[in-house]
């Protein structure tokens, strides 16, 4: 009889337990869950915003933006293009199938305080020519600690007179990072 009393309490224990740890993960989730409410139609100008102030690269985003929760909050953005800087909006730069952008779990109540943690950019074509090529070194030159990462793209380097190819080369996994004792960023394959 001792016994069945003492496991009737463990019981009750462990059931407000489990049931703490439910509530627990079913809040969590309905917070990281809050950015799929955003209306996105101002959502792709607010991101296109931030990330021109914060990365110093204008992506021209589609409106094809779904949200997803894991591996950590992020939107995903098909076909876009992307440039330098908000001057050169239609020299674009490249092309991207598939941009992720990683945003801070702080502040998921509203949208215009979403802060970026990193960008991902999937299946990419970037077209380098020589003009490209100088406003390319002058982004490496500016101090931005941001991570970029580029995964599964090409670089095309073109001959802008002839606009013909003379390489092309594939790039796996490469990301974009600032380097604190040399104060520039470096592209690292």
């Amino acid at each position: 009889m001792q016994t069945i009393k003492k496991f009737v309490k463990f019981f009750r224990q462990f059931n407000r337990y489990v049931i703490a740890l439910l509530v627990i993960i079913f809040a969590t989730l309905s917070y990281l869950s809050i950015p799929a409410l955003y209306k996105y139609d101002s959502l792709q100008k607010e991101l296109s915003d931030k990330i021109l102030k914060e990365f110093n690269i204008n992506l021209i985003l589609s409106n094809e933006i779904k949200y997803h929760i894991f591996p950590a909050p992020n939107f995903e953005i098909t076909n876009n293009l992307v440039t330098f800087d908000s001057k050169s909006k239609f020299d674009k730069f490249g092309e991207i199938k598939k941009v992720k952008v990683f945003i801070s779990t702080k502040n998921l109540f509203s949208q215009k305080k979403l802060s970026i943690n990193q960008i991902k950019l999937y299946e990419s074509n970037f077209i380098i020519n020589k003009s490209n090529y100088i406003e390319f070194k002058k982004y490496l030159q500016k101090k931005i600690t941001k991570k970029i990462k580029i995964i599964d793209s090409k670089v095309f380097y073109k001959d802008e007179e002839n606009n013909e190819t003379l390489a092309i080369a594939t790039i796996k996994d490469a990301r974009i990072q600032f380097d604190e004792k040399k104060k520039l960023k470096k592209f690292l394959f």
